[in-house]
């Protein structure tokens, strides 16, 4: 998906200001994703599930994931820490006024 920005925002706001979380992406998608056969998990993070509600497009997959399946499909959509390093250095010299 090109044209999708690699990112998941959510955002509240109380009255009187906003909170932006921000989630960078290094995928779109986990590699369980496209698997074959009993290995395909259909669960592609987005804002709800990086803020912590997973969402399972199927019922196999509500009951078959674990924490240590959801802690590598995290990894595998995220940035490490090189990558969000650069990326916070990159706004920080953008947002200097």
């Amino acid at each position: 998906m090109p044209d999708e920005p690699m990112m998941n925002l959510l955002c509240s706001h109380d009255g009187a200001q906003w909170r932006i979380l921000m989630f960078p992406r290094r995928r779109h998608r986990p590699e369980a994703y496209y698997r074959e056969g009993d290995g395909r998990v259909l669960i592609s993070p987005g804002a709800v599930d990086m803020g912590g509600l997973i969402i399972t497009a199927i019922e196999k997959d509500f009951h078959a994931v674990d924490a240590g399946q959801v802690g590598c499909i995290f990894r595998e959509v995220s940035m490490d820490g090189e990558e969000f390093a650069r990326l916070l250095s990159a706004l920080s010299d953008r947002l200097r006024p």
